[in-house]
């Protein structure tokens, strides 16, 4: 009996014109939220490094330096072993031609800020010198130490809200509108995962600006050239932080000849250094 009147009303509001006007409204929604998703997705694939190569489009990245002009850099400290590794490498770069500097680290990471400070304060200078070649800005970690996986997405983003705004472009020192600059020209990386929001919200700035039409630049909007050293530790694999980032840099480092990367040569990068090469030298020239 309940089953019989159940099915009397189902049949009753299927043939109401109203159900049937919400019905093709809904298929409309989902219609155009797919186009919608798709044309996010092709966009945000032919930002990426790796698929302007294969197709033989120009990097939408700032351009080089000539010898003679400064670069803005900013060094993602990753704490421990990370920052250590980052700032080594950093160490070798010319603090006057590198300048100025930002250092982005993670919220608390008392062991990254002094280890930056102390290498600002090797490179000489007064102090007022030295505060005005380098900044120092905060993240929330994308994943703290033992976090649990099932509330990582919600720090995941609050970590990538925190680097959009972080990597937002900015207008020129001392002009009042006019084009916006990036953040920085270069940006280093070495890990760890905070470093993926960050990367990532460089590339949401992009599919923000309207001078893009599906990757075709019309008015090109910029974003720093991106470097990202694997691990010293890493011997014979890479990290999984480095397995995402082969994909989104511009240019992948890894300091051993026995990390193997398949995937990534069976996706086509290009063996060319501004296109996505893996290098296991000259890291940085």
């Amino acid at each position: 009996m309940i089953l019989n009147l159940l099915t009397s009303l189902v049949t009753a509001v299927s043939s109401s014109p109203l159900v049937h006007w919400l019905v093709w409204q809904v298929l409309l929604l989902a219609f155009v939220s797919l186009i919608l998703l798709a044309a996010f997705a092709v966009r945000l694939l032919l930002l990426l490094p790796p698929v302007r190569a294969k197709l033989h489009l120009k990097l939408q990245t700032v351009p080089k330096r000539k010898a003679e002009q400064t670069c803005k850099t900013a060094l993602f400290l990753g704490s421990g072993g990370h920052t250590t590794e980052l700032l080594l490498l950093a160490s070798h770069l010319d603090p006057n031609r590198y300048t100025p500097r930002i250092y982005i680290l993670s919220h608390n990471d008392d062991f990254s800020r002094d280890k930056a400070l102390e290498l600002e304060r090797s490179w000489g200078g007064s102090d007022d010198q030295r505060k005005a070649d380098y900044s120092i800005v905060t993240l929330p970690r994308a994943r703290d130490v033992h976090q649990p996986w099932l509330t990582t997405p919600f720090s995941v983003v609050k970590s990538l809200k925190a680097a959009y705004e972080c990597t937002a472009p900015r207008s020129p020192s001392g002009s009042q509108g006019g084009a916006e600059e990036p953040f920085a020209d270069l940006l280093l990386m070495n890990g760890p995962g905070t470093c993926v929001p960050l990367l990532l919200s460089m590339y949401l700035h992009q599919l923000a600006s309207f001078r893009h039409f599906f990757g075709i630049a019309l008015r090109p909007q910029p974003r720093p050239r991106s470097i990202y050293v694997e691990s010293f530790a890493r011997v014979k694999t890479l990290s999984l932080t480095g397995k995402i980032m082969q994909w989104a840099v511009d240019r992948f480092v890894r300091q051993w000849d026995g990390e193997q990367t398949g995937q990534a040569a069976q996706a086509g990068i290009d063996q060319t250094p501004s296109k996505g090469e893996m290098l296991s030298k000259n890291w940085l020239v």
